[in-house]
């Protein structure tokens, strides 16, 4: 058995006998104790071609065909996503507080790369000036 959440992302796995949906905290729980106390049924010919690489593949090649060609063109909300992604990557010290804000940690710091004086540096002394700007944080015991 797997026991999934009743979610769009599991929308795939919700055909095969075997797969035990639910929503709430009891309803995984009931879940959970029927798993344990049935056997799983043998999975069809037909549900083990659909879980292989196989399987996938073949999903992935329909899809492809299937796909028109302004299906596959950038959207103004991709061109959009882009735009704020390259401005805030390159906003110097606004660029570095997003990217600790989002779990960067100690190498959030990287706008010291955008300086004119780096542009030319040689891997060995970028390497050198990381450690200077990020230095490794050593773990507390």
């Amino acid at each position: 058995y797997v026991v999934i959440q009743r979610h769009p992302s599991n929308a795939f796995f919700y055909r095969f006998r075997n797969a035990l949906t639910f929503e709430t905290p009891r309803e995984f729980n009931m879940a959970v104790e029927y798993a344990l106390r049935t056997q799983p049924a043998q999975l069809t010919a037909q549900e083990r071609h659909d879980l292989s690489w196989e399987g996938a593949t073949d999903r992935l090649l329909h899809l492809i065909r299937e796909c028109k060609l302004r299906d596959m063109l950038p959207t103004l909300a991709d061109h959009t996503v882009r735009w704020v992604h390259q401005g805030v990557q390159s906003a110097g010290y606004l660029s570095d507080a997003m990217r600790y804000a989002s779990g960067g940690g100690p190498i959030s710091k990287q706008s010291w790369i955008g300086r004119e004086r780096f542009k030319a540096s040689d891997a060995k002394e970028l390497v050198a000036q990381s450690v200077a700007y990020s230095p490794a944080v050593s773990a507390s015991p």
